[in-house]
């Protein structure tokens, strides 16, 4: 790959993920702490972010950009996947913290983007009113999803992170 391209694929990698890295962190350590202690205001205010923002857009965007470039990225640095590359202590560094990275991305497809699109759509189905007892439960299971995926993704991509920023110097 010519290096013009490794830069453009490092640049996206880096600034997507830092992106995501932030948001998600921002998100778990006071957006939602603040959302639940705000109680009917708070999930007011989620409801805006999550069905009349770009926000969920932004971090779907960030995510898919940090994967796609990081993957281009990851079959030049391993020169193709070599074993004596993988089984390198900065290889296999890399690699683990790009299958680390890879399961934050399936936490956000699979748990964060399906509960977030769930409290959208009840939220708009409820209004302005209080939630009858079965809707109060969906959004109660939704909003532990949202909170349990969050928590998982935030961690696994602080891991990633550190993973790539200290590989290089092993071994």
């Amino acid at each position: 790959m010519d290096p013009m391209s490794l830069i453009v694929l490092r640049a996206v990698h880096v600034v997507a993920g830092a992106f995501w890295v932030g948001a998600a962190l921002m998100l778990v350590a006071f957006v939602a702490p603040t959302v639940r202690a705000l109680g009917p205001d708070g999930g007011r205010f989620m409801q805006r972010l999550l069905a009349h923002s770009r926000f969920p857009e932004a971090m779907g965007m960030a995510s898919a950009a940090t994967t796609l470039a990081g993957l281009a990225l990851l079959w030049p640095a391993s020169g193709g996947l070599q074993g004596a590359w993988l089984r390198s202590a900065p290889g296999a560094a890399l690699a683990l913290a790009a299958l680390v990275g890879l399961a934050a991305f399936a936490v956000g497809l699979a748990v964060n983007k399906p509960a977030a699109a769930g409290l959208a759509r009840l939220g708009a189905e409820i209004g302005a009113g209080a939630p009858s007892t079965e809707q109060a439960a969906r959004l109660a299971t939704l909003q532990r999803r949202l909170r349990l995926g969050g928590l998982w993704g935030a961690a696994l991509l602080v891991l990633s992170t550190l993973g790539m920023g200290v590989a290089r110097y092993l071994g």
